[in-house]
């Protein structure tokens, strides 16, 4: 019946891709032809929306425990040689991610030059890092190492290579990253060993480098690299944290002396919340919705200036002080030895759907996890008052404070919904 809907042209403008999705996951293949044949004929010179229609019919295929038929594969690699083309960089970002979730081979080393190329745009080469990870995972590594060493990289190009090097969970790669750990800069050094806590062998392997002198041991006073240590159930965890840090000032004085200077620095500074507003465009948005702005993956934020300037320093510099349950973060463990950590948005049939640390959504199958747990952590990355300026920290916050009425309620219906 919707099939039919759609192919009458009757459907409300936007509505197609999701109706495509619900077609694709409940009905049988004997409906695939006419599924595709409508899709490639609905306004086909506009790569937005056959964009759309592609991913419904993957996404929907996915949640039915089914791939793409091998005509909609046909399909879908001619769309990605028109998205990767291009002018827009959203769309050849679009089709990059979407070689890596269709495993589009012949893209493989278009991908990889991109990635090497230092004059492309960071998103772009951030997404096929980690396209080519779901291309070649084996292969991808040298990469990946090459992007983590190199100090001329932007750091967070290196903290994504350093994050995909640790989700292979590989020796190679636990390698790569062991070795970095002695000549990366502390927001670096961070992210590395919180990778590599994610899994018992990584964290046995952050340990025993920590033990031998080849990394700072201040990486294990990380509440997140500790909470994932924990959750890997390495054996006498305790005391082996204990004798490795036994030298160090607790963490807390080191937190409390930056939340300090935050406070002071915001109290001298000359604040601009307009600036701010854009601050929380590109930090924030991507997991947070603000006055009908950004993603519904983190908690709204609506009227969070009553919390005032010392508790928001607080939730910004330790995230993982205190977690809503609804907002932990999972790592699962894959059966092909990968880690993926994120936060679980909700299941849709046999897919998984993980918000990772950058708002993105990853689709998993099910039958692809072999171990699934949930942490203390917070998905927020825990050093983002080390990834923006002090200006623009303070314009954040001046931002975050105007921001002192809840949104309204949605008018209830009939129903009471």
């Amino acid at each position: 019946f919707l099939l039919g809907y759609l192919e009458r042209g009757t459907a409300a403008s936007g509505a197609a891709p999701r109706y495509v999705r619900h077609v694709a996951r409940y009905a049988g293949e004997d409906l695939s032809e006419r599924l595709l044949t409508f899709a490639r004929r609905h306004q086909p010179d506009d790569l937005g929306v056959q964009l759309a229609l592609v991913r419904a019919m993957e996404q929907g295929a996915q949640e039915r425990g089914a791939r793409l038929s091998d005509p909609a594969r046909v399909w879908a690699e001619e769309l990605v040689g028109k998205l990767l083309a291009s002018r827009d960089t959203n769309l050849r970002i679009a089709g990059t991610e979407l070689v890596g979730s269709l495993k589009i081979m012949a893209a493989r080393d278009r991908l990889g030059e991109l990635a090497g190329r230092q004059e492309a745009p960071e998103p772009e080469r951030a997404a096929a890092l980690a396209a080519l990870v779901s291309l070649d995972a084996d292969g991808s590594v040298p990469l990946l190492a090459a992007v983590l060493r190199d100090a001329a990289e932007p750091v967070a190009l290196r903290e994504r290579a350093a994050n995909l090097l640790a989700g292979l969970n590989r020796p190679a790669a636990r390698d790569e990253l062991v070795e970095c750990l002695r000549s990366v800069p502390e927001r670096l050094e961070r992210s590395v060993a919180s990778g590599l806590a994610m899994s018992p062998a990584g964290g046995r392997a952050l340990l025993d480098s920590i033990a031998a002198g080849r990394a700072s041991a201040r990486v294990l006073q990380d509440p997140g690299v500790q909470i994932r240590l924990a959750a890997a159930r390495l054996p006498d965890l305790k005391q082996r944290l204990a004798e490795l840090t036994r030298d160090l000032l607790p963490e807390d004085n080191r937190l409390r002396k930056l939340m300090d200077e935050r406070r002071a620095g915001y109290a001298r500074a000359r604040t601009d919340p307009e600036a701010g507003a854009r601050v929380f465009e590109k930090s924030c948005a991507a997991c947070h919705q603000l006055a009908g702005r950004g993603a519904k993956v983190g908690p709204q934020l609506d009227g969070i200036g009553v919390r005032g300037p010392e508790r928001l320093i607080e939730d910004v510099f330790d995230p993982n002080r205190n977690v809503d349950q609804a907002f932990r973060s999972s790592i699962l463990a894959l059966t092909n030895g990968q880690v993926l950590s994120g936060l679980v948005l909700r299941e849709e049939g046999e897919i998984v759907v993980l918000a990772d640390s950058l708002g993105k959504e990853v689709r998993v199958p099910k039958s692809d996890i072999a171990e699934r747990k949930t942490s203390g952590l917070s998905p927020m990355p825990a050093n983002l008052a080390d990834q923006i300026s002090d200006a623009d920290f303070y314009n954040l916050l001046a931002y975050l404070l105007k921001q002192s009425t809840p949104s309204p309620p949605a008018a209830s219906g009939s129903n009471g919904e």
